[in-house]
């Protein structure tokens, strides 16, 4: 748990959330297809030659064996290795349809499509639960408000478990819907998540993952065995007769996804199944028998298979389109040999058949997409972070080169702990337990007098590095690093976690908190000299930050109180900013929807935030649980009883920097009858269309007016 010097956090849904910790995974990288994609040194033919943290292996003997020695690491006698561990992140927001009649999936990246459960294409609202078949039938009023002229609702009767898709015509004019088709699919998975692509012939697709996993046997390679990739693709051309288009089912489970320029990536993780293999064995014998069995296992049989369309299992890739650890490297701590592989796997929509696959061995534990690249992170010895980076060129995955940042990067979301720009990768770091970072990891080792001893003494719990590309030692090299001894300014006071970080264009926007809310504003025009450029100072914290174009900056968090020598979150807070001048952010406006013990699942989930553009006006919406009934508990610590669910809308003008609560549309409200809500919004969207509002709350959405 993060600790506090000087007041303790006392509160719910985000404070619970802190307490985690991340477990390391291992990792191991394949590439398929096509081989990879190691540097050549200029003017060489022949095999692909690595310089790098990770080298592609030379034969299909030197990755079985790699394997092999991996799964005697899961196979000795004793106690599991000691894992490394590390705090939280909580960080959680670039919006799609801006500008547009109607809003689409919230994404961290522009040109990098991300799977959520609800996708809408102006007329179709395709809607995934998996928590029950919905079949298919008339709307049906549901709780809350009675449907009138400006507020209907649809439901469709529950049913046994299972995986459905509603497809649901929306009127925005009305504003009504309409059910057109519900697609029910047999399926082993948890149900995933969607992505819908193409215009005339268009196609939903269902990504979802064999078993779920939890977090405490995350590292362990014998979880990952017998697990499957699902992906299911529906042509809706005619959204009243969904049609399969095709599917594959891939082993490994799933770890993220995303779609760029028409291409499907993958990232997966497989440990291969070995009959009789006893994973953590406890005699002498049960060791001896593992061996055997490991010593007799052909590189088939420990590589991953694919199977297109329900045909037969092929291979997902050669034994030389991966990537293993580079023993005789220097430059970076070598990682072990892992049991399981992890795959990024290019997948063309326009010809699923055509699927690369690429895969690199050592730690793993988050990942961040450009357009251009995509990022992998492990924890290494030392307190450091690891840093893979992969080209997606041309949809084919090759391992570009690795580098390292100190300390961790959480876990909660560490995409957004990573920004790309050019050949740079800007990533925000933080240590564990208030440990600050020393002077000696600046290149500089001495610090200017100050006044302030602290901050002579130590560089700060939370560190800045941009780290750039050198193509030629297939490197991530260090090029500068905040704070540092000619800018030894801290990021965050002594304490504070990171709660919130985002950047845009040439800035980073950070949040740290303990008792107050510091914003910070780093300039990063230049990459080689960031700096500190401004700072705001202002009661409660942000946990997600979203830009409003280029001068405006909303913050999705918590108010606080502070009783009694601990702080009290309290409402869910949402703050307009402005930043403009880099060097004087200014709060211009903010709202706080009920009391201590409300929720919105936007404080953790970008995608339950939405954002529409009309006529120079934001329009945003988010989820709410709001607690504001008479406070129980005790007099120190009181927090209050359910009120209602509901949509909250916000609008915010540019020109006046105004923040406007518009009104909220009701899914669910407190009565005698119901104390409680009967459905959570930890899954809820909305999606505004012209004056339209569509709130989906599983299992009902909800229909109104923009406002009313």
């Amino acid at each position: 748990m993060p600790q506090h010097n000087t007041f303790p956090i006392i509160g719910t849904g985000r404070d619970a959330l802190l307490t985690a910790t991340a477990l390391s995974i291992m990792l191991t990288a394949c590439g398929g297809g096509g081989g990879g994609g190691a540097s050549n040194t200029p003017g060489e033919t022949g095999p692909v030659q690595s310089f790098g943290l990770l080298k592609p292996v030379a034969s299909d003997a030197e990755l079985a064996a790699t394997l092999r020695r991996g799964l005697a690491g899961a196979s000795s006698i004793g106690e599991p290795a000691e894992l490394i561990a590390a705090p939280e992140s909580g960080l959680t927001g670039d919006s799609g349809g801006a500008g547009t009649g109607f809003s689409t999936t919230n994404l961290q990246e522009a040109g990098v499509d991300e799977a959520d459960r609800v996708k809408y294409d102006g007329e179709i609202l395709y809607v995934l639960d998996y928590s029950q078949d919905l079949g298919s039938g008339a709307p049906t009023p549901v709780g809350g408000p009675e449907p009138t002229d400006e507020l209907v609702a649809i439901s469709l009767a529950p049913g046994p478990f299972n995986a459905s898709i509603r497809l649901l015509r929306t009127d925005p004019a009305t504003p009504g819907i309409e059910a057109l088709a519900t697609i029910n699919f047999e399926s082993d998975s948890s149900g995933g998540a969607l992505y819908l692509t193409g215009d005339d012939d268009r196609q939903l697709i269902n990504v979802g993952y064999g078993n779920s996993y939890h977090w405490s046997v995350f590292a362990f390679d014998y979880y990952w065995v017998d697990q499957n990739t699902q992906v299911r693709a529906w042509n809706v051309g005619d959204p009243e007769n969904p049609t399969d288009a095709w599917q594959l089912e891939l082993q490994g489970s799933l770890l993220t996804s995303r779609i760029v320029d028409q291409v499907l990536y993958l990232v997966t993780r497989h440990t291969p199944h070995i009959d009789g293999l006893v994973f953590y064995p406890t005699t002498a014998e049960e060791q001896q028998a593992n061996q055997a069995l490991m010593d007799t296992a052909s590189l088939d049989d420990l590589m991953p298979d694919v199977a297109f369309n329900n045909g037969e299992p092929t291979e997902l890739l050669a034994g030389t389109d991966c990537y293993v650890p580079n023993e005789a490297y220097e430059g970076l701590p070598v990682p072990p040999a892992s049991g399981s592989i992890i795959t990024i796997s290019a997948i063309d929509l326009r010809a699923p058949q055509t699927i690369n696959s690429l895969c690199l061995n050592g730690f793993a534990n988050g990942f961040y997409v450009s357009p251009d690249s995509l990022y992998i992170t492990s924890y290494s010895a030392a307190e450091r972070t690891v840093i893979h980076k992969v080209g997606l060129g041309g949809g084919n995955p090759q391992y570009l080169g690795s580098g390292d940042v100190p300390g961790y990067l959480g876990t909660s979301n560490p995409a957004f702990l990573m920004s790309e720009s050019g050949a740079d990768l800007r990533v925000v770091s933080s240590t564990w337990d208030n440990v600050t970072f020393p002077v000696p990891d600046i290149d500089e080792p001495t610090l200017p007098a100050t006044a302030d001893t602290e901050s002579a003494a130590d560089l700060g719990r939370h560190r800045l590095t941009v780290l750039r590309e050198n193509t030629a030692t297939q490197r991530l090299e260090t090029i500068a690093s905040l704070p540092n001894a000619q800018r030894p300014d801290h990021i965050g006071k002594p304490g504070e976690d990171l709660y919130a970080a985002r950047f845009l264009g040439d800035r980073a926007y950070l949040v740290t908190f303990q008792t107050i809310d510091p914003l910070y504003v780093v300039d990063l025009a230049n990459p080689q000299d960031p700096k500190i450029a401004g700072e705001l100072e202002l009661p409660g914290f942000s946990t997600q930050l979203q830009p409003l174009g280029e001068e405006l900056l909303l913050g999705v968090g918590q108010e606080v109180s502070i009783a009694h020598g601990a702080v009290l979150t309290q409402g869910v807070k949402v703050a307009l900013f402005n930043v403009a001048d880099i060097t004087n952010p200014v709060e211009l406006a903010s709202q706080e929807i009920g009391k201590r013990g409300s929720y919105s699942p936007a404080l953790d989930d970008h995608h339950a935030l939405t954002l529409l553009e009309a006529n120079g006006v934001y329009r945003l919406a988010l989820p709410v649980a709001r607690h504001d009934e008479g406070n129980v508990g005790n007099t120190q610590f009181p927090w209050y009883e359910w009120s209602d669910n509901a949509l909250h809308q916000f609008e915010v003008d540019p020109a006046t920097g105004s923040l406007n609560h518009r009104g909220s549309l009701i899914s669910e409200q407190r009565s005698a009858d119901q104390p409680w809500p009967n459905h959570s919004l930890y899954n809820s969207r909305s999606v505004l269309h012209d004056d339209a509002v569509f709130f989906v709350t599983q299992p009902e959405v909800v229909v109104g007016r923009w406002a009313e």
